[in-house]
C-alpha cells in the first residue's frame, strides 16, 4: 500500500511574468506525475490557462488550457525546471468568443464543432510508451481522448527543451512548436485509430478496460457525467453484485454535487489508472 504525503507548499502556481502570462497566468491545476524507470525525476504535468485562453461560453467566462510540465527532483519536493512552454496545446483555428455577441456569432458561423480546447491531462506510463489520457472537444464539449509518445521520444524531447528553454521564450516559439505541437508528435492511440478513448463522442456508457502492471485489467465505465464505475477483476471477468451501486470489486460513486457541472467525476477526472 502506498501513503500519500501532503507537501509543505504548493509545488507550482500561476506566473504571470513574460510569456507565461499568455498561458499559465490563471490558473495551474490538475496535476498529473509520472516517473520513468530510465529517469529519477518526476515530471508532473498540469492544466494551465492565461490570458490567451479566455473565452465566453453564452454567459459563462470559461478559459481554455495547455499541457504545462515542471521536472521535479526524486523525492518530489523541488522543482528543478519548469519549462516555458506547453508541452500540448492546441490553437483554435477562429478566435475564441471574449463576450456574448462573440459568442453569437461564433455559433452562427458554425464555428462550434470545431476542437478548440484541451482540458483534464493525466500521464500513464505503460510499456515503454507514456500515455496522456485528456478531454479535447469543441467549447461546447468535451471527448475522452488517449495519446502516446515512447518513453524515451519524451526524455529526447525534454533535454531539448531544456535547452531551447535557456533562450528568450519569444524566440523559441517555432522550434517549440515542432517539437511539441506538431500534429505528429502525440500519437493517436485511441479506438479505430483515432484519439478517442471510448467509441463515441457524447455517450458515456462506454466501457474500456486497463491492464494494470501486475497483469490484471481495471474495467471503467462512464454511465452519466456525474458518475464512474471502477471495475478491478483481480483476474475475473465477474463480479458478485453486493448491494446497490457495490460488488465484490466495484464501486460506483456519483451526485456528490447535484446540479453542479463538477458534481463528481467528470470525464477522465475520475480515472484511478
Amino acid at each position: 500500500m502506498l501513503k500519500a504525503r501532503k507537501c509543505r507548499d504548493y509545488i507550482i502556481a500561476p506566473k504571470s511574468d513574460g510569456y507565461s502570462h499568455k498561458w499559465e497566468s490563471h490558473h495551474a491545476t490538475n496535476p498529473t506525475l509520472v516517473r520513468f524507470d530510465e529517469d529519477s525525476r518526476l515530471f508532473l504535468g498540469y492544466r494551465a490557462g492565461g490570458a490567451d485562453d479566455y473565452y465566453k461560453l453564452d454567459q459563462w467566462d470559461v478559459w481554455a488550457s495547455h499541457l504545462g510540465l515542471a521536472i521535479l527532483d526524486d523525492t518530489g519536493q523541488k522543482v528543478l525546471h519548469r519549462l516555458p512552454l506547453p508541452i500540448m496545446s492546441k490553437t483554435p483555428k477562429h478566435p475564441l468568443p471574449k463576450n456574448k455577441a462573440d459568442y453569437e456569432a461564433y455559433v452562427k458561423n458554425g464555428h462550434t464543432s470545431e476542437v478548440a480546447v484541451l482540458h483534464d491531462f493525466r500521464f500513464w506510463n505503460y510499456k515503454g510508451h507514456l500515455y496522456v489520457i485528456f478531454h479535447e472537444g469543441p467549447i461546447t464539449e468535451c471527448y475522452d481522448c488517449i495519446v502516446r509518445m515512447s518513453v524515451k521520444t519524451f526524455l529526447d524531447k525534454i533535454e531539448r527543451s531544456l535547452k531551447l528553454a535557456q533562450q528568450p521564450t519569444e524566440t523559441i516559439l517555432s522550434e517549440w512548436a515542432a517539437l511539441w505541437w506538431a500534429e505528429s508528435v502525440w500519437q493517436p492511440c485511441g479506438v479505430n485509430g483515432t484519439n478517442l478513448l471510448f467509441s463515441s463522442f457524447v455517450h458515456k456508457g462506454d466501457i474500456v478496460f486497463f491492464e494494470l502492471a501486475d497483469g490484471s485489467l481495471q474495467m471503467c465505465h462512464r454511465p452519466l457525467a456525474e458518475g464512474m464505475a471502477v471495475l478491478n477483476t483481480g483476474g475475473n471477468v465477474f463480479a458478485k453484485a453486493a448491494g446497490v451501486g457495490l460488488t465484490e470489486y466495484c464501486t460506483f460513486v456519483t451526485c456528490v454535487r447535484p446540479g453542479l457541472k463538477d458534481n463528481c467525476n467528470v470525464g477522465n477526472n475520475g480515472f484511478p489508472t
